[in-house]
């Protein structure tokens, strides 16, 4: 009976030694797949991920170079509460007006055809490197023909 007994004490020690190393050897990281730094491998949420759109939060110096016309101004981009990939670009093309919709994926984005103030219609496309932004996007007011007064190609880089 004794002998019974110590084997299954053995045997019990040996799986809870078991269960408590591999336990114990979870790995922590980021758990969000749509985070940057996710890590498909983290059995922990850590608290470290990076959401794609944080990279591009922030008070930028911008020069627009477009075709008709070249200007310095100011401009902030802030997170949107509509979801974790958006970003709103205020002051954009240095128009008062509402702020510019864009959609981040990883280092770009998107900024979908959108109308801003005075009936003007934006689009185009970007990404960030460090602390620079470049966007490439065509504005055009109204639906006449492309004219300097009312369509315009540009290159604009934002600094931080």
């Amino acid at each position: 009976m004794n002998h019974i007994i110590t084997k299954s004490f053995s045997f019990l020690s040996i799986f809870l030694t078991l269960v408590l190393f591999y336990s114990c050897n979870k790995k922590e990281g980021c758990t969000e797949p749509t985070a940057d730094n996710f890590d498909p491998s983290a059995d922990i949420e850590n608290n470290t991920c990076i959401n794609a759109r944080d990279k591009f939060i922030g008070v930028y110096l911008a020069f627009d170079n477009c075709a008709f016309v070249q200007k310095n101004f100011v401009a902030e981009i802030r997170k949107s509460n509509l979801n974790l990939s958006e970003i709103l670009i205020y002051n954009f093309h240095n128009l008062n007006a509402s702020p510019v919709k864009a959609q981040v994926n990883g280092p770009s984005l998107t900024i979908p055809s959108q109308t801003i103030g005075g009936g003007r219609r934006i689009e185009g496309s970007g990404s960030i490197l460090g602390n620079v932004i470049q966007l490439n996007f065509i504005t055009k007011i109204g639906t006449g023909p492309n004219t300097p007064d009312n369509f315009d190609v540009c290159n604009t880089t934002y600094t931080r």
